[in-house]
């Protein structure tokens, strides 16, 4: 009984570890699941939908940074239809505190343009539109930022990108994001403000590469705008490295910097985040 147990342990192990004969192309295990419930990444979403091709398929996530002083957890889902309809539904809390927790909802679509789930280092697009919803004020006030122009407001996206394979299961993918947005700090700290009040463009950029079918490495930023003069507005970024546990799981772990959000010291450290896909 107890060598029979252990033969089963190690054959988990074993299917964590090594890749299966299933799973030999790059980024075979998928990539990050995004903050906002895109596909493709943790800070900005990649070009490709969140399907493998199916009549529909998705994903959920859930990312949690511990930062310098705050703790910043996303939940995340999507549903895509046929290749080309991807929607998506999530919420981000940031917080110093428990009374002083800033959380946001987020709603959003985005359509395939160029590109399919069969090829996923070839060249592709999307556009896509999102609703932003911001559901506390308590963290601005405590942190000395002014009430910001309004509470819910909405962004427009284009996303870009293409890939290269370099070996049997290495490659490298590359995506650009322009942002049109006045969400100060994502949307956690309102939109607009004494600055301004006006969208405007924000750039986003990503690189991702593949070392085995399941392990990939990848940094991310992410531009942000300043509309509050208590918030400079300071870019994200991010730098991970990914393992999927199977073709429907992957984990990741990593290194986040948010800037100096609302007046607050530079806030950064490190995440880890799960992806499950269906």
């Amino acid at each position: 009984m107890v060598q029979r147990r252990v033969l089963s342990a190690m054959a988990f192990v074993t299917t964590l570890i090594l890749p299966s004969t299933a799973a030999t192309q790059p980024f075979s295990g998928g990539l990050p699941g995004q903050i906002e419930g895109a596909a493709d990444g943790i800070l900005t979403p990649g070009p490709q939908l969140a399907g493998d091709g199916e009549a529909v398929g998705g994903t959920v996530a859930i990312n949690h940074a511990r930062l310098t002083d705050a703790h910043f957890t996303t939940l995340a889902a999507n549903v895509v239809l046929d290749d080309r309809l991807e929607l998506s539904v999530a919420q981000a809390n940031l917080g110093f505190g428990s009374s002083d927790d800033a959380r946001q909802n987020v709603f959003a679509a985005r359509v395939r343009v160029l590109g399919s789930a069969d090829s996923p280092l070839g060249p592709a697009a999307s556009v896509g539109i999102s609703h932003r919803r911001q559901r506390d004020f308590g963290l601005e006030r405590s942190l000395g930022a002014s009430q910001p122009a309004r509470r819910n407001d909405w962004d427009t996206m284009l996303t870009v990108g293409t890939g290269q394979q370099l070996g049997p299961a290495q490659a490298l993918l590359l995506h650009a994001t322009a942002r049109y947005t006045r969400a100060n700090a994502g949307g956690l700290l309102g939109f607009g403000g004494d600055r301004d009040d006006s969208h405007r463009l924000q750039l986003e950029a990503a690189f991702h590469a593949s070392v085995s079918p399941r392990l990939t490495l990848g940094t991310e930023y992410r531009q942000q705008p300043d509309y509050l003069p208590e918030d400079l507005g300071d870019a994200w970024w991010t730098a991970y490295l990914g393992y999927a546990t199977s073709a429907t799981v992957h984990v990741t772990a990593g290194w986040q910097d948010q800037g100096r959000l609302g007046g607050a010291p530079r806030q950064r450290g490190p995440f880890i985040a799960l992806r499950g896909r269906y």
